[in-house]
């Protein structure tokens, strides 16, 4: 016999119940388990299915408390599954780990029955070689991710051994660090073929996701009435919908910006998933996930957030490294009887100097925050001095930190009323200050928010010269019972202009706080999307795009065209406005001054705070990697976005997204007001194409990731004709 089951958080548990009855269809007569690793609310109906706890798994207390204090729920959950499959094996003789994502349709005990006699059964996540086209799934990251997919494994008695061997590793090294090697539990897993007896299962038919399905011809064949999935002549067991959001259906996967494979409606994977995704809805699952996970807090009410956790692991494992076992460390869990004394080790001294200080709370704040770490980076050294005094006197550590102070420490004498802000000097435009419990506050938010689309909080990224007034304006008609923010700046906007005095006007339509979105359920303005997401969940986001070239040449033509009315309003900006007046295109390209302007600006407005972007300077191309890694995996986070070349399917689409009819409006603020073409070589020689080509690198990555997601066909064809559009018509001006 065989016993299946997976592992959730009570919040998941409506998921888990669809794996389980798709599961026992395929496998009539068997049970499936459901472990719960929280104690939220877990009644399932089906008598068939068992709800389990941790405290049926052979856990020590004092171990299951470090773990839950140093892990997130996903790592928590995969590092749970060595005792979770060791109790299915009390009960039977196979035992199989199945996520909660996956979705079984068709009996697997056939390409499992070989563990009891080799003790464990894997799934590649590939079978053929992955082609280097620079799409989704790459070599590379199927190399951080480990040759296995352990959303599945099946595993027999014999496989003890290896699963007290996999539970030591994943008791503290079940994070996801990749820089390290870790990733959860699966790296931990490409050790098996060296270390254990084990069947790799090459069924094309298991383990069906994102990262294989270029290499997986699915098929729906009619079989009795029923439509059933094929691969090969043989059934599709069942498919890993890993990343998949039924509320965007034109996407298999959030973690694969860059997809291979095709993604039509008549696709017979994309028919499977939106079946599921139509069964994960009436399951309730997405108005139960809205709860918060009981072990994101601590005990004693501290917010755990992921500086915290790795805070307090690098704690533990210091320890152990230094003789100590489990049992007798002094670094005291957030749950449990110790948990009394996790406040009095977060105000111990975490590093700083012997004059300055600083305690572990403190240390959790720089830890998240790139802006401290850029201001700081010798924190335990040269700058220690600096950022204590940032944590004395910025209004801005106060906000993070509230009353707290360290018992032990005595405050810098307070600043003169002459002291220019430490944050202004650092650029940092009083956004993080909302940040340290944002996590928590954020989830709270979403448990509380009305399902009417009507009412829905809504964030507008409106990035420069993407007709975003256009749209602004049609979206504001549609939703007129929301309460929208006045304001339509950001000082992120600003670049090196940022510590500049504004005019009144001006100031009056600039956000002084992201804390003041709070008052309000809808925005639509030139605001970075950290700035957005201090308020408003990234699902409420939307934005549209225009190719980056494009947008660049009249972003160029609207600085050069203000009249004097709408320069003295641009004040701030006049340096900017300046250059564009005083330089042609391919010159303007070039000039650091307006890099915060000119300079890849979507990657600029999503990843503000990326470490290799400076308002001053332009990303340097040692950089472009790792900015357009972030940006792309921010973008890919939000609700909604488009590209404005898909034309009136833009309007369209945007209303049946918002679930309110969207009129198109039309209005263009960029006036040719002076009639003063560029010179041919501004816009058509060497230096000017390859200032554009650098200027535009990263937001053309975007754009295109963008523009195929929504059916555009063959996004750099299609982006060289508008350029060329774009272009010729500036030419012939």
């Amino acid at each position: 016999m065989m016993l299946a089951g997976t592992i959730v958080a009570s919040n998941y548990l409506a998921m888990a119940e669809v794996l389980a009855r798709s599961y026992l269809r395929s496998h009539p007569g068997q049970r499936f388990v459901i472990l719960v690793i929280d104690d939220g609310e877990a009644e399932v109906e089906d008598d068939r299915i068992e709800v389990w706890r941790l405290a049926d798994l052979d856990i020590a207390s004092r171990e299951l408390a470090a773990m839950l204090t140093m892990y997130e729920v996903r790592e928590f959950s995969t590092a749970v599954k060595p005792p979770f499959l060791e109790a299915l094996l009390g009960r039977d003789e196979v035992a199989c780990y199945i996520d909660p994502d996956i979705y079984v349709y068709a009996p697997i005990d056939e390409v499992v029955r070989p563990a009891r006699d080799h003790d464990i059964v894997l799934t590649p996540h590939v079978l053929r070689p992955v082609p280097r086209d620079g799409l989704d799934v790459s070599e590379q990251s199927l190399q951080l991710a480990g040759m296995f997919n352990l959303g599945f494994l099946g595993v027999g008695r014999g496989a003890v051994p290896f699963l007290r061997w996999w539970a030591e590793r994943l008791r503290t090294d079940a994070v996801i660090d990749f820089s390290r090697g870790l990733f959860t539990d699966q790296r931990w897993v490409d050790w098996v073929p060296v270390l254990f007896d084990h069947v790799v299962c090459r069924d094309p038919g298991m383990n069906i996701a994102w990262w294989n399905a270029h290499e997986r011809d699915v098929q729906l064949v009619d079989r009795g009435g029923d439509e059933v999935p094929t691969i090969d002549g043989g059934p599709v067991r069942f498919v890993h919908f890993s990343g998949y959001d039924p509320s965007r259906p034109e996407v298999f996967s959030h973690w694969q910006p860059r997809p291979r494979q095709s993604w039509r409606p008549d696709d017979p994977l994309r028919i499977l998933a939106e079946r599921y995704g139509e069964e994960l809805v009436a399951s309730g699952h997405f108005e139960r996930r809205r709860a918060a996970y009981q072990y994101d807090v601590a005990d004693d009410g501290t917010p755990l957030t992921p500086g915290l956790r790795r805070l307090w692991r690098q704690s533990l494992l210091d320890e152990l490294a230094g003789g100590r076992s489990l049992a007798d460390t002094r670094t005291p869990p957030a749950f449990g009887p110790e948990s009394e004394r996790l406040g009095a080790w977060l105000d111990g001294v975490a590093g700083g100097t012997v004059d300055h200080p600083h305690a572990r709370r403190e240390r959790v704040v720089w830890e998240r925050r790139l802006d401290l770490q850029r201001a700081f980076p010798d924190v335990d050294g040269f700058h220690a001095h600096a950022f204590r005094d940032w944590l004395d006197r910025e209004p801005d550590a106060r906000s993070e930190l509230g009353d707290f102070r360290p018992a032990w420490y005595v405050p810098s004498p307070a600043p003169t009323a002459g002291d220019r802000s430490l944050a202004r000097r650092m650029g940092d435009r009083a956004r993080h200050g909302l940040r340290r419990g944002l996590d928590l506050g954020t989830r709270q938010r979403r448990s509380r928010r009305p399902l009417d689309p009507a009412t829905r909080p809504i964030a507008f990224l409106h990035v420069p010269k993407c007709a975003g007034t256009s749209l602004a304006t049609a979206v504001r008609q549609a939703l007129p019972g929301h309460r929208w923010a006045p304001w339509i700046f950001d000082p992120d906007q600003f670049g090196p202009l940022a510590d500049r005095e504004l005019s009144d006007e001006l100031r009056e339509r600039t956000l002084p706080d992201p804390a003041a979105f709070a008052e309000y359920d809808a925005a639509i303005g030139h605001f970075s999307l950290p700035s957005l997401l201090a308020r408003f969940d990234p699902a409420d986001v939307v934005t549209i795009l225009r190719e980056p070239r494009c947008r660049l040449l009249s972003h160029h033509q609207y600085w050069r065209n203000l009249d004097d009315d709408a320069t003295a309003e641009h004040d701030t900006w006049s340096d900017g406005n300046a250059t564009a007046d005083e330089l042609e295109f391919g010159d303007w390209l070039a000039d650091p001054r307006v890099a915060y302007q000119t300079d890849n600006l979507f990657a600029r407005m999503i990843v503000p705070d990326h470490a290799g972007i400076r308002p001053d300077s332009f990303i340097q191309p040692a950089s472009v990697p790792s900015v357009m890694a972030s940006a792309l995996a921010e973008i890919d986070r939000l609700g909604w976005v488009d590209v404005i070349e898909r034309g009136d399917s833009v309007w369209r689409d945007l209303g049946e997204r918002l679930g309110v009819p969207v009129v198109p409006e039309r209005h263009n603020v960029t006036v040719d007001r002076h009639g003063r073409p560029n010179p041919v070589e501004q816009l058509l020689g060497p230096e000017a194409v390859e200032h554009l080509r650098a200027r535009t690198v990263i937001d053309r990555a975007i754009w295109r990731s963008v523009a195929e997601r929504r059916g555009v066909v063959d996004p750099d064809g299609a982006a060289d004709v508008v350029w060329s559009q774009r272009l010729l018509a500036a030419l012939q001006r």
